[in-house]
């Protein structure tokens, strides 16, 4: 029976785009952007909240070392260490979750682009309470979807409101 005073822990999936975001804010030597922030939250395993479990899957990881390697110039041996990282950063979270193998068929409507569909599956199966993604468009919810959407906006002080 699970401890009723433990903490809950937070399951954070954070898209490709978002895992980017961060590797070019820090590769320009900057890290206190948003995405940032959350990957820094998925390292660490903890946030305000309390304890971070991420989010992620093998093809998630892929599609991260391919972007970094064809679109960043990133050598292999790099992306598969940034790779690497976020991989144990989800197997040695506080649900000790590796990586997923998600091979569809969680119910999902057809979305437009693959890649998003990917995430939005790990998501689902991953019993992600947040996926977070700079392209919220690709994954507006219809009338038959499981996801429900809700934009964010942060402010300089921090605080998000909903919008």
């Amino acid at each position: 029976m699970p401890d009723p005073a433990a903490p809950q822990v937070l399951c954070l999936c954070l898209d490709v785009n978002v895992l980017i975001a961060d590797f070019l804010a820090r590769r320009k030597g900057g890290s206190g952007g948003a995405s940032s922030r959350l990957v820094d939250m998925v390292r660490d395993r903890l946030c305000a909240l309390g304890p971070v479990q991420m989010v992620v899957s093998w093809r998630m990881l892929t599609t991260l070392r391919i972007v970094l390697q064809r679109d960043f110039q990133v050598s292999d041996e790099a992306a598969r260490a940034i790779c690497d990282l976020l991989a144990a950063a989800a197997e040695f979270g506080p649900l000790n979750t590796p990586p997923l193998l998600t091979l569809g068929g969680t119910g999902l409507p057809p979305m437009q682009d693959a890649e998003d569909a990917g995430v939005a599956e790990t998501a689902l199966t991953g019993g992600a309470h947040l996926l977070v993604t700079h392209d919220l468009d690709d994954f507006e919810a219809g009338p038959k979807s499981r996801l429900r959407t809700r934009r964010l906006l942060s402010r300089p002080d921090g605080k998000a409101r909903r919008c």
